[in-house]
C-alpha cells in the first residue's frame, strides 16, 4: 500500500471541504450574518460528537458482520475486500474510519472554542460519508452475478499492472482449487483465461519460466487428484491445453522466443494423468485433443537441449504414446463404439511433407515425433491392435510414396519410424525364445509382418530407401539399438507385461541386412554405404560360425523385406570383402599408432624398474656381505617373450615379474647346489607339518625364502600352531616359485646390480606363433587373427605390421651371490624342493 496515494491524499481531499465550508460559517456568523439564532447549542453539540462516536462503531460493526457472512472469493480475491478496499477510489474502508475519527476530534475542539457551526458542518459531512459507504456496501447483497464480473474486470486489469504475479497467481490458484469441482464448465474455462493471461503476462515481462512450472504442476495436481471425475477430467484438459497454448506462443514469437527454459507439467503429472484418462469411457477420450497436445508436448521438448529434466519430459510423452494401445484394448472389451480412425490418426505423419515446424527445430522434432510414433505403434502391437498398424502405418507408404520427390517432404523420420516399428516387429515375431513373449502377441504381430500386403509396402519403402541410400547413417543404427533396447517396464501401472528386452545383437543383425541391400541395389556410383559399419562391433560377424546362423536370418529377413531382390550369398560375401579391407586398414592403422606409443612410453625402462624394484623387495635383506669374500658374478637369463604392442603401451603383463622371480629362483639354488648346500624334500623327507617345524627349529633356521607352497601346510593339523610357528620366523614368499630356502642372516649374500630388458620387434622369420601363410605364385600373405576372416597383405606391408604389431621382449639380471666360507655340515642353509 502507497501511504501518501492511498491515505494521506484521501484525506486531505476529504478533509478539506468540511472545514473550509465550517470556517466559512463561523466567519459569517462572526460578521452577523444567519439564518437562525438557537440558543443553548452548548448541549446539542455535545449530543452531536457522541452521534458521530456512535457511528464510528457501526462502520466497524457492519464489516465485522460483512467479513462473517460474506467469506467467498472470486480469481483469489475476497468479495468484501473488493467492495471495502479495491473497488471504492476514495471512500476505502480504511481511509473512511480515519476520516470519521479525524472529524470527531475537529469536533471536539470546535466543540471546547464553541464553534457549534462548524460541528454542525462537520457532523452533516460525517453522515453524508457514511451513508454512501453503507449504500456502496450493500451492493454486495444486491446482486452477487454483478460483483462476479466486477471482480473479473477487475483481476484482469491487475494482470496488466506491474504488480508481484507470484502472490497474485499464488491466491488465484489456492481459489481455483476450491472452486473447481463446484464450478461449471463454462466458470472452469472463464478461470482458465484469465489463468492463460497470466501466463502470458509473466512469459512476455518476465520470462519466469519457473514460477510458470509450479504455477502449472500446482492446478494440475489439483484437479487430477480431486475425488470427482469430472473435476479430474477438467486436470486432463487443462494439461493439454497449456501445451497447446505455449506451443503456439513459441511457434509465433520463433524469432525471439519468449521461453527460454523447459517446460515441465507432464512429467510430474503424467500417472495421475493416465489413470484418469483410463476412468473416462472411449466417447470422452477420443474428445480429447491428445494427437495435438503430443505434438505439442514434443514440440516445447524440441526447443531445448538434452539434460536429463527435459529427456524425462520427453521419455513420458513416449510413454503415454505407447499407453494409447492399452487405452483402446481395455476399453474396446467393454464398449464396441470405437473410433478407429481417431486411434489411427495418432499416428501422425504430416509433419513430414507439411511442416509448420520453426526450422531451427524441425530436424530435432521430427526425429522424436518419429520415435513417438513408434511407441504408438509398438502400444497397438503388443496389445493386439495390429491393424491400426497395418492401415495407418504400412498402407499409408503407398500413399507417402507419392511424395517422396517432393522437396519439402523429409525421408529422414519416415526411414526412422518404418525401421524402428519393421525391427521390432521382426525380433518379437521371429527372434525372440517363445518363453519371453505372450503367445498371442507373437502371431498377431507375425501375422501382420508376414502379409502379403505388407511385405509389399515395406518392399516399395525400401526401394525408395536404395534409391536415396545417403540416409541411411549410423546415427540410425544408433536410435535403433536405443529406442528398441530400452526397457520395457517404465510404467508397470499400465504396462502389461509380455517383451523383454531386445538383444542389440539382433538390432544389428537387422541394419547389417539393410545396410548390405541398399548397397546391393543401389544406383548410386562410388558409394560408401558400407562405411557406416562399425568394423569393431561387427567384426565378430566374419566368425564361419555366426557366419551360418547369419545366413539363415539373413534368408528370414529376404522374405520380410524384399523377396523380389533378394541376394543373400552375394550380400554375405560383399560384407566379408569389405570387412577384409577395413579390419586390414584398421590394424595397420592402430598397430602404427601403438608403435609411436611405444616409443614414446619407453617400456623397456618401465619394466627394467618394475623388475629392480621388485627384486630390492625380496632380495635388500640378502645384500650385505657379512664377511663373505668369496664372491661370484653371475648373469641370468629370465624371460623371452613375444607380446603385443598394445598390451605393452596399456599394461605391464604380470607375467614378466612372476616368471622371472621363478626362474631367478631356480637359479640361486642350482647356484647353491652346486657350491655344496643341502637339499630336503618337503614331502618325502619332512612327510608332515610337525616334522617340517621340527626340522627347521633344530637347524635354527629363522630366514624363510621361497614359494608359499614349500612352507604352508600340508596336513592342516593344528592350523593354528603352524600359521603362529610362520610368524615367528622371517618368511620371504616368492611368487610361483616352487623351491624354498632356509637360512639366517649373515649366511648367504644375494646383490642384484642390473636388470636387462631388451625389446625388439620380429622379423617373419621369428614369428612362428602368426598365423600366416605365403602365396609364392602371387608373392602376398595371407594373415588370419583369429577374426574369421583372412587379411591380404604384400610382403613390404605385412613385415611392417609385424614390426609394430609385436614385440619380443627379451630379459636378463646381473647378480652377485656368495656364501659362508664355514664346514658345510655347519653352515646354517638349507634347500628346500
Amino acid at each position: 500500500m502507497d501511504l501518501r496515494k492511498d491515505i494521506i491524499l484521501p484525506l486531505a481531499w476529504l478533509l478539506t471541504p468540511p472545514v473550509l465550508i465550517g470556517l466559512i460559517i463561523e466567519f459569517l456568523v462572526h460578521c452577523n450574518i444567519y439564518l437562525l439564532t438557537v440558543n443553548n447549542f452548548s448541549n446539542i453539540s455535545l449530543t452531536i460528537i457522541q452521534i458521530q462516536a456512535t457511528l464510528i462503531t457501526l462502520i466497524i460493526a457492519i464489516i465485522a458482520l460483512l467479513s462473517g457472512l460474506i467469506s467467498k472469493s472470486y480469481f483469489g480475491i475476497p468479495i468484501n475486500l473488493y467492495y471495502t478496499e479495491r473497488k471504492p477510489h476514495f471512500l476505502k474502508f480504511n481511509v473512511v474510519l480515519i476520516y470519521e475519527l479525524l472529524l470527531v476530534i475537529l469536533n471536539i475542539f470546535a466543540h471546547i472554542l464553541e464553534l457549534y457551526n462548524f460541528v454542525t458542518t462537520v457532523f452533516i459531512t460525517s453522515i453524508s460519508i457514511i451513508l454512501i459507504f453503507v449504500i456502496r456496501i450493500f451492493e454486495i447483497f444486491n446482486d452477487q452475478t454483478n460483483a462476479y464480473k466486477e471482480i473479473k474486470n477487475y483481476f484482469s486489469t491487475l494482470i496488466d499492472q506491474d504488480i508481484n504475479y507470484s502472490t497474485l497467481g499464488t491466491k488465484f490458484i489456492d481459489d481455483w482449487k476450491k472452486l473447481a469441482s463446484s464450478q461449471s464448465y463454462e466458470q472452469f474455462c472463464e478461470y482458465y483465461k484469465l489463468y492463460k493471461k497470466l501466463l502470458s503476462r509473466i512469459i512476455n515481462k518476465d520470462r519466469d519460466i519457473d514460477t510458470i512450472n509450479s504455477f502449472n504442476t500446482n492446478i494440475a495436481f489439483s484437479l487430477l487428484r480431486h475425488e470427482s471425475l469430472s473435476t479430474k477430467k477438467k486436470g486432463v484438459e487443462f494439461v493439454i491445453n497449456i501445451y497447446n497454448e505455449l506451443s503456439e506462443l513459441l511457434v509465433r514469437t520463433k524469432n525471439n522466443p519468449k521461453i527460454d527454459k523447459p517446460i515441465y507439467l507432464i512429467n510430474h503429472v503424467a500417472k495421475d494423468w493416465l489413470e484418469t484418462v483410463h476412468a473416462l469411457n472411449i466417447n470422452e477420450i477420443e474428445h480429447l485433443k491428445i494427437k495435438q497436445f503430443l505434438k505439442n508436448a514434443l514440440l516445447l521438448s524440441a526447443y531445448f537441449d538434452n539434460s536429463s529434466n527435459n529427456q524425462s519430459e520427453i521419455n513420458v510423452i513416449y510413454e503415454i504414446g505407447y499407453n494409447l494401445g492399452f487405452l483402446l484394448d481395455t476399453h474396446s472389451k467393454y464398449e464396441q463404439n470405437a473410433n478407429y480412425y481417431w486411434w489411427g490418426e495418432m499416428i501422425n505423419h504430416l509433419d513430414y511433407y507439411n511442416s509448420d515446424i520453426p526450422e531451427i527445430i524441425l530436424e530435432k522434432y521430427l526425429k522424436i515425433n518419429a520415435i513417438l510414433n513408434f511407441y504408438i505403434c509398438k502400444g497397438y502391437l503388443i496389445h493386439g491392435e495390429t491393424k491400426l498398424v497395418k492401415e495407418y502405418l504400412f498402407k499409408k507408404l503407398e500413399v507417402i510414396s507419392l511424395l517422396f520427390s517432393s522437396p519439402n517432404f523429409k525421408f529422414l523420420p519416415l526411414l526412422i519410424e518404418v525401421l524402428l516399428v519393421h525391427c521390432f516387429m521382426y525380433h518379437i515375431s521371429l527372434r525372440i525364445p517363445e518363453k519371453r513373449v505372450n503367445k498371442a502377441t507373437r502371431n498377431n504381430i507375425k501375422n501382420l509382418i508376414t502379409d502379403k500386403e505388407v511385405i509389399n509396402y515395406t518392399e516399395l519403402f525400401f526401394w525408395q530407401l536404395i534409391q536415396h541410400p545417403d540416409y541411411l547413417t549410423k546415427d540410425i543404427e544408433y536410435i535403433l539399438k536405443e529406442t528398441i533396447n530400452e526397457n520395457e517396464n517404465f510404467n508397470t501401472e499400465f504396462n502389461v507385461s509380455g517383451v523383454e528386452n531386445v538383444e542389440s545383437k539382433n538390432i544389428s543383425e537387422y541394419f547389417l541386412y539393410i545396410t548390405l541391400m541398399v548397397n546391393r541395389f543401389s544406383f548410386k556410383t562410388n558409394s560408401n554405404i558400407l562405411k557406416i559399419l562399425d568394423v569393431t562391433n561387427y567384426r565378430s560377424y566374419t566368425f564361419e560360425n555366426i557366419q551360418k546362423s547369419l545366413k539363415i536370418h539373413f534368408d528370414e529377413l529376404s522374405k520380410i523385406i524384399s523377396p523380389n531382390y533378394s541376394d543373400v550369398d552375394e550380400m554375405i560375401h560383399t560384407f566379408n570383402l569389405f570387412m577384409s579391407r577395413e579390419i586390414k586398414d584398421l590394424r595397420i592403422h592402430q598397430t602404427k599408432k601403438a608403435q609411436e606409443e611405444f616409443t614414446h612410453n619407453q617400456v623397456n625402462l618401465k619394466i627394467r624398474k618394475l623388475l629392480l624394484d621388485s627384486f630390492s623387495n625380496i632380495f635388500d635383506k640378502f645384500s650385505i656381505p657379512y664377511g663373505i669374500r668369496d664372491i661370484h658374478k653371475h648373469k641370468i637369463h629370465l624371460l623371452r617373450v613375444c607380446d603385443y604392442t598394445e598390451i605393452l603401451n596399456n599394461e605391464i603383463s604380470p607375467i614378466y615379474l612372476n616368471k622371472s622371480f621363478e626362474i631367478l629362483m631356480y637359479s640361486i639354488v642350482k647356484i647353491l647346489k652346486v657350491n655344496g648346500i643341502n637339499e630336503v624334500d618337503r614331502l618325502k623327507d619332512l612327510q608332515n607339518d610337525s616334522k617340517f617345524r621340527e626340522f627347521i627349529t633344530n637347524g635354527n633356521y629363522f630366514i624363510l625364502l621361497g614359494g608359499m607352497s614349500i612352507f604352508s601346510q600340508k596336513d592342516h593339523i593344528n592350523s593354528q600352531k603352524h600359521i603362529d610357528f610362520l610368524n615367528e620366523r622371517n618368511l620371504i614368499t616368492i611368487p610361483y616359485s616352487k623351491v624354498g630356502i632356509a637360512t639366517n642372516t649373515g649366511e648367504i649374500y644375494i646383490n642384484i646390480t642390473d636388470v636387462i630388458v631388451d625389446i625388439q620387434s620380429p622379423s617373419i622369420e621369428q614369428s612362428n606363433d602368426i598365423n600366416f601363410s605365403k602365396n609364392n605364385d602371387s608373392g602376398t600373405i595371407i594373415y588370419n587373427q583369429g577374426s574369421g576372416i583372412n587379411l591380404e597383405f604384400n610382403e613390404s606391408e605385412f613385415e611392417q605390421l609385424i614390426t609394430n604389431e609385436r614385440k619380443i621382449i627379451d630379459i636378463s639380471v646381473n647378480m652377485e651371490i656368495g656364501i659362508k666360507e664355514q664346514d658345510c655340515h655347519n653352515r646354517q642353509i638349507v634347500i628346500i624342493k
